[in-house]
């Protein structure tokens, strides 16, 4: 598996990013989403083995450390929402079990950017500072 791919601050977007820019400024993935990596993300979401995120978030934070140098103090992870009937279904959400298991990994690195389970849309530091206190 090829790992850790950090998109460049300048250059290739796909057509959605260049339609409607992200709110970020940066973004970071181990790997291609393809073989190995699928399968694993597919054994976590599908087959319900949970064990999986621990392996997944070292990956995952492995890639994000690789930008802890020239990013924000305050670099986050945020998981992503899933469908509330889906999270009925499968008993969790696999993208909160990748940040926690990443920001584990990170030794402090990282923070968990939700909000009483919500997710800390992107917005300027003094808001997110109020609002933490």
């Amino acid at each position: 598996m090829e790992s850790v791919r950090i998109a460049p601050a300048e250059g290739l977007l796909c057509y959605p990013c260049r339609a409607v820019p992200p709110m970020f400024a940066r973004a970071v993935a181990y790997a291609v989403y393809q073989d190995e990596l699928r399968e694993m993300i597919h054994l976590l979401k599908y087959e319900r083995m949970r064990g999986v995120a621990k392996v997944l978030g070292g990956m995952l934070a492995e890639a994000v450390l690789m930008l802890h140098a020239e990013a924000a103090p305050e670099l986050a992870v945020v998981a992503v929402p899933l469908f509330p009937a889906k999270q009925r279904e499968r008993g969790y959400n696999q993208s909160e079990l990748l940040a926690d298991a990443a920001i584990a990994s990170c030794g402090g690195a990282l923070r968990n950017g939700s909000c009483d389970g919500k997710p800390e849309f992107w917005r300027g530091s003094a808001i997110r500072e109020a609002s933490s206190s």
